[in-house]
């Protein structure tokens, strides 16, 4: 399912605060204000789980070893989660081993 407002000629940031506030409400969390200027939390908090956001219209993304440190140290003790969204609509969610294992329990 290609999501359709990934394709719209709008700033970066508008798109990206877009889908900040759909996957919060997907996940019944609340999407942090201003998270990409912030240097606290990552982009949509659960009780559990805390998430950082990407989006990307090129057929790739590569994930940087200092954007997954990044994540994990704003977690405040939430599971971090790194999510990838595609402009075809595939997202991807990528979290440490251990903490797969442990939702499996």
């Amino acid at each position: 399912m290609k999501a359709n407002w990934i394709n719209r000629k709008e700033p970066v940031r508008k798109k990206s605060i877009k889908q900040e506030h759909k996957f919060a409400k997907e996940v019944s969390g609340k999407p942090t204000s201003n998270s990409g200027a912030r240097f606290k939390q990552n982009d949509v908090n659960t009780k559990d789980f805390s998430f950082e956001l990407k989006l990307t219209s090129a057929k790739q993304y590569i994930i940087k070893e200092s954007e997954l440190k990044k994540m994990l140290l704003r977690s405040d003790g939430r599971t971090p989660v790194f999510v990838i969204e595609f402009e075809n609509g595939l997202k991807l969610a990528v979290l440490e081993f251990s903490d797969f294992k442990n939702l499996k329990k």
